[in-house]
């Protein structure tokens, strides 16, 4: 603590150290000290940094979204849309978890592009994430999903968890297919 209020006092010029500070390692708790000094210096410096942080450490990764969630950025540089696939789901979780406000086009495209990650609380995050975007494109996906042939391998979480998405998104065309779905199995039962 005594090394983080010198670099406060110091200013902008300890911003490297506390960079490299950061790709070094240490707790949790440490790496949220060192991101909350780099933004009480400057929060303008501190959004630069992002950008020239090492994400192959996961825990870097996290830093990276710490910071932008902290600085409420709008939009997503290059460094923070490769977080949205990165191979931790740690990172990936909390990269959703800090987009799912963003209401743009783009963010919901990264959104249905995690649909298919391989990792099932991934994809849970997206389809509740999802479930407050009604555009039509949403529900085209989540329908292709609920329709797929494969559905019956998804676990039951899964499997509800695309219907309540597509209960929030769902539109009469929907409800037309489910009712065929319906029917269909009754058919076959």
């Amino acid at each position: 603590d005594a090394v983080l209020a010198y670099a406060m006092a110091v200013g902008a010029p300890a911003t490297d150290a506390l960079v490299r500070a950061l790709h070094r390692g240490g707790s949790p708790a440490l790496h949220r000290r060192i991101c909350d000094t780099l933004i009480a210096i400057s929060p303008e410096s501190a959004a630069t940094v992002i950008d020239r942080l090492d994400v192959d450490q996961p825990e870097v990764a996290v830093d990276a979204v710490y910071l932008a969630r902290s600085l409420k950025l709008e939009s997503l540089s290059p460094r923070l849309r490769e977080l949205v696939f990165y191979p931790d789901a740690r990172v990936k979780l909390e990269m959703l978890g800090w987009i799912a406000g963003h209401k743009d086009a783009d963010t919901t495209n990264l959104l249905l592009a995690s649909l298919g990650d391989l990792d099932r609380r991934v994809r849970l995050r997206v389809l509740e994430t999802l479930g407050e975007r009604r555009e039509p494109r949403v529900r085209e996906r989540i329908t292709e999903m609920a329709f797929a042939k494969d559905f019956g391998e998804r676990g039951t979480d899964e499997q509800e968890a695309i219907f309540k998405t597509l209960g929030h998104v769902g539109d009469a065309t929907t409800v037309v297919q489910l009712r065929a779905l319906v029917e269909k199995r009754r058919l076959l039962a």
